[in-house]
């Protein structure tokens, strides 16, 4: 099974630190994340690409990871929000990842929290190459 959930999670996390040096980041939901600002970003789909696979084998897999933005500044949160998700947009992008969904979420377990959902889809070669999905 072709899986880089790992080395993207990692470059996510030391991508959004070079810009936001107190982020917190974790490889699991929550409706409450132990510090401010925070993002989830969790693996939703890993399934053999059934066009490229020969031999019983696969050479690529489509991917979607989803992400959840968090904070709860009282003056500006949804603002520092929306920067984080401009940020993450723009890094998976980069690498070849297709945004499918961005919209705010409610927080329902504590509304003082802001929270923004993403999902980006993408179909990764054994090469590590990233086609939009």
């Amino acid at each position: 099974m072709l899986d880089f959930f790992d080395e993207i999670f990692s470059w996510l996390t030391y991508s959004l630190r070079n810009k936001f040096p107190k982020i917190y980041t974790a490889k699991s939901e929550t409706a409450a994340p132990p510090v401010f600002p925070a993002v989830s970003i969790v693996q939703k789909r890993n399934v053999t690409y059934q066009r490229t696979r020969d031999s019983c084998l696969e050479n690529h897999v489509s991917v979607m990871i989803q992400m959840d933005i968090y904070t709860n500044d009282k003056d500006n949160k949804e603002q520092q929000a929306q920067e984080i998700r401009n940020t993450v947009s723009d890094l998976m992008q980069s690498i070849g990842f297709n945004r499918t969904m961005c919209e705010p979420t409610p927080n329902l377990a504590d509304m003082s929290i802001y929270r923004i959902t993403m999902r980006f889809t993408g179909i990764i070669g054994k090469d590590r190459i990233v086609y939009a999905g």
